[in-house]
């Protein structure tokens, strides 16, 4: 929880200041250099989600879903899972909303059941160069 706590604003301050896309580099180039835990091989990982949502809910820092998801992502690596970090839209009563949860193996961990699901944009990868469109020179 401890970490949970320490991570989640540098999370959410490193998407405000780099983007998401840079911060999901950090944290897997973080991952490279501690590696994972063998000691703790055997984590739960929807309490591990849960773990991040109390400290983002009741901590000093209250994280949204982005820095969340994550964490979650970032933890789960380190305990050898692997997992998915989604994005995803809907329309919803106050126009469009965008989300972003963690899935392990094709399912949400730690998410309740939304009666209209967000509609996930695509598949992150994570340390991998975007794509450079030619066609923006235009």
């Amino acid at each position: 929880m401890i970490l949970s706590t320490a991570l989640l604003p540098a999370a959410a301050l490193s998407i405000r200041w780099s983007g998401w896309q840079a911060t999901m580099n950090a944290c897997g180039r973080w991952m490279r250099v501690v590696g994972v835990d063998r000691r703790a091989h055997r984590a739960d990982p929807a309490a591990l989600a849960r773990m991040v949502r109390i400290a983002a809910t009741y901590g000093p820092f209250r994280a949204r879903c982005l820095p969340q998801a994550m964490i979650v992502w970032t933890l789960l690596q380190r305990h050898g899972i692997d997992a998915e970090v989604k994005l995803g839209v809907r329309r919803g009563h106050r126009g469009f909303e965008a989300h972003a949860w963690v899935e392990l193996a094709g399912f949400p961990l730690d998410q309740a059941i939304e009666s209209v699901p967000f509609v996930p944009l695509g598949r992150i990868v994570i340390n991998q160069p975007l794509p450079v469109s030619h066609d923006a020179e235009l």
